[in-house]
């Protein structure tokens, strides 16, 4: 399982955890300060997301799982973080699967996606 693991954070981390080019353009779509909003609300939205995942994984309720990471891939994917969507996606995919330990490993993988992500968050926030 460890080799799984380290395989699993090499595919995900082939793309930057923040792209800010792809949340650059989401600001000219929707305008600055309205991108820089959803990106605020998805830092809480995210951690609770996260923890809706740990929580289902623990109740065995896959269909709150899938949700779950549909939600967080849709957003993260929208605002620049490819990696935490591209976890996410995978997840909601093996959702439904009985594979524990893969969808606790993701569950996990996610987290250190969007942990890794926080700083340029952050950095992206205080741009004026």
């Amino acid at each position: 399982m460890g080799s799984n693991q380290s395989g699993l954070g090499a595919r995900y981390r082939e793309s930057p955890v923040f792209e800010f080019e792809c949340f650059a353009i989401l600001g000219r779509e929707i305008g600055e300060d309205d991108a820089r909003r959803l990106l605020a609300d998805f830092t809480g939205e995210a951690r609770r997301r996260i923890d809706d995942m740990r929580s289902s994984l623990v109740t065995r309720d896959k269909r709150a799982l899938g949700q779950a990471a549909r939600a967080l891939n849709t957003v993260s994917a929208m605002l620049g973080m490819a990696p935490l969507a591209a976890i996410s996606r995978e997840l909601e995919r093996v959702s439904a699967g009985e594979d524990r330990d893969g969808i606790e490993t993701l569950i996990q993988a996610a987290g250190a996606a969007f942990h890794d992500a926080n700083p340029f968050i952050e950095e992206a926030l205080a741009a004026a």
